[in-house]
């Protein structure tokens, strides 16, 4: 679909809305004229006509996209033992809650890195396909960006990780998961708003910071991003394995 409208779908608010203009390199009243319209088919002719970028940078600038199918890892990985009441007698036979948590933890990882991969490579081939060459950007290019934003994906894997362990049962745990993004942008700009927080603190919010890795950010912006995202993850790690070591099965 990003491939054929030329333009990635976004799950999230999209507070960056200047980082999304620089992405298509269009003009304010091109831009308009975007997002004023809610034909795909006019979408795809209006960025034929006027874009000059790279569709497949900004399909890993949307790679927040992804964030429902991390919601559907954690359920897979170990959700359905909480569900099926097999985790007990995994535990209780000759594994560690330890060995457990952090082997359920890797194969997260590992299976959010093939989704974010594979998602990069079908839309890089799609793209070329149905587009030819003009909105292809190397791929190696495409998996740069992507090992930048590695540490962000991770990190909410590892959240979506603790929030399950805490809650345990599916419904709450997809009730409350699905909209959280959303609900935290929100929740986000009103403290922003009424606090009179500064806007900065904006270009870290997880969704923006996804798209603004895509775009040749500056090194201080890079590092700060990459430590704050690193921080979180190594958090949401201590708190999610002590709350499940701390915890009857």
């Amino acid at each position: 679909m990003s491939a054929y409208s030329l333009s990635p779908v976004s799950m999230g608010l999209n507070l960056g809305e200047e980082d999304n203009n620089k992405m298509y390199n269009l003009t304010d009243e091109q831009l308009n004229e975007l997002y004023n319209t809610v034909s795909i088919e006019d979408t795809r002719d209006i960025l034929l006509n006027y874009g000059d970028y790279s569709l497949d940078v900004a399909v890993v600038a949307k790679n927040n996209n992804l964030y429902y199918l991390f919601i559907a890892v954690i359920v897979f990985v170990i959700g359905s033992d909480f569900s099926n009441n097999t985790i007990k007698n995994t535990i209780s036979t000759n594994i560690s809650k330890r060995k457990y948590y952090f082997s359920k933890l890797v194969t997260a990882l590992i299976l959010g890195t093939l989704l974010i991969f594979l998602n990069a490579f079908f839309s890089h081939f799609a793209n070329i396909i149905l587009n030819g060459q003009s909105f292809v950007s190397p791929f190696t290019d495409v998996l740069l960006i992507i090992i930048k934003q590695l540490p962000l994906l991770y990190a909410m894997i590892s959240i979506l990780l603790m929030l399950n362990v805490i809650i345990r049962k599916a419904p709450l745990y997809n009730g409350i998961t699905i909209p959280l993004v959303m609900a935290f942008q929100l929740v986000l700009t009103t403290a922003i708003k009424f606090l009179d927080l500064p806007n900065y603190i904006i270009n870290y919010e997880w969704e923006t910071a996804l798209t603004k890795l895509s775009l040749s950010p500056d090194l201080t912006y890079l590092l700060q991003t990459l430590g704050f995202w690193a921080v979180v993850f190594a958090i949401t790690v201590i708190i999610g394995y002590n709350n499940f070591k701390a915890r009857d099965i």
